[in-house]
């Protein structure tokens, strides 16, 4: 890459430098900053760069595409031509062009990029009967539209990259050559001295997770509930907020759990994050769909015992009952009897979080960055 490479996230994602997103967006810039002696980083949801007229755009030899997935839903197709004449600006002048998929200006990307460019596609999450089912109502007959556009696109790129193997799988299956990483999301601060686990009168649990349909997290509140007939003084710390706050509040409150589940809204303060996991026994997580979770990864780091489900890519991180435990399909009465299990078990749960802290440390961010600068450069070579 040239020197003085800029590096531009361009997302239509309202953005506040405070909240959870633009941290992401602010570790990605870390993580592409590989390629660039100088790089800036730009949020926009609305104005020029928005539509790839920004001077910085065009000039920058670095473009991330991560838009939302399908957000605007079947109404985003009648706005194609703009898509694609928006991409065909920003990307006008990029070397190397991070798409993540799905979404329609990923898709755009691979038909409009120049002659030279080399396009690598990152696939985040579960396609198929995952996102962007769970986020989007389209039709049947939409849907499946959306989903060979993505396959047709995905076959044009020159690497493409899955979170997991669960959609490197769905991808095969397809006819597209990909190839399964897990990306590091983790710093040396993550990594917290080990404390004994479960050895207070109180059970400390923890979940971080957005409160949305797609992370299942009234399934936690009902495990809570059928926690209380065998445990007398327990807590929850639920990090994260979403539409269905609201919902799980008054759930909690039908059950009688009003005091045991503190609801910390969103954190961003990584100090405190950290804190939190430092302070909790074990790590639960309810998901319908996922990647690989950045949250449980964290946790990992911290030495919690993990409970997960077994989605997306979970498996790849978590192997049940050494590193944490992986449930298919989990109820709430699954959670609440592994939560015994672990209780009535401290040494067996130290054991897991140790196995678990010596296991993250294959998830820093250090490590994939080089990992993605040896994939780009052998493609590059390659074409």
């Amino acid at each position: 890459m040239s020197a003085g490479a800029r590096l531009v996230v361009i997302t239509k994602a309202p953005v506040d430098l405070s909240d959870g997103l633009a941290l992401t967006y602010e570790r990605h810039s870390r993580l592409y900053a590989r390629y660039a002696d100088r790089y800036e980083t730009t949020f926009c949801a609305r104005g020029p760069l928005a539509t790839g007229r920004s001077p910085l755009a065009r000039a920058a030899d670095v473009v991330l595409l991560a838009q939302p997935p399908f957000t605007e839903g079947h109404a985003f197709l009648r706005k194609w031509p703009a898509v694609a004449g928006r991409v065909r600006r920003a990307i006008a002048n990029a070397e190397l062009v991070l798409a993540r998929m799905p979404c329609f200006e990923s898709v755009a990307a691979t038909y409009f990029r120049r002659p030279g460019q080399l396009l690598i596609q990152w696939f985040g999450g579960e396609l198929g009967e995952g996102p962007p089912v769970e986020r989007v109502h389209f039709t049947r007959e939409r849907r499946r539209i959306a989903l060979r556009a993505m396959v047709a696109s995905a076959r044009r790129a020159d690497v493409v990259l899955t979170q997991g193997s669960a959609m490197r799988d769905w991808l095969t299956s397809h006819g597209v050559r990909a190839r399964s990483v897990v990306k590091g999301v983790l710093d040396e601060d993550d990594f917290i001295a080990p404390r004994p686990r479960f050895r207070d009168r109180t059970i400390r649990l923890l979940t971080v997770a957005r409160l949305e349909h797609e992370k299942n997290p009234e399934l936690l509140v009902d495990a809570l509930g059928l926690l209380r007939r065998e445990a007398d003084d327990f807590r929850l710390d639920v990090v994260g907020e979403g539409t269905m706050r609201e919902r799980l509040e008054r759930r909690a409150s039908s059950l009688g759990l009003g005091d045991a589940i503190a609801f910390a809204g969103d954190v961003d303060d990584r100090a405190r994050l950290r804190e939190l996991y430092r302070g909790a026994d074990a790590f639960l997580l309810a998901s319908r769909t996922e990647g690989v979770s950045s949250a449980a990864m964290e946790a990992m780091a911290a030495g919690l015992p993990t409970i997960v489900p077994d989605v997306g890519g979970m498996a790849d991180v978590v192997r049940d009952g050494e590193n944490g435990f992986l449930l298919r399909s989990p109820t709430a009465a699954d959670i609440a009897q592994l939560v015994c299990t672990l209780a009535g078990d401290p040494a067996r749960a130290d054991k897991i979080g140790g196995q678990a802290a010596r296991d993250a440390r294959a998830f820093l961010w250090s490590q994939w960055i080089e990992e993605f600068a040896e994939l780009a450069a052998s493609a590059r070579i390659r074409r």
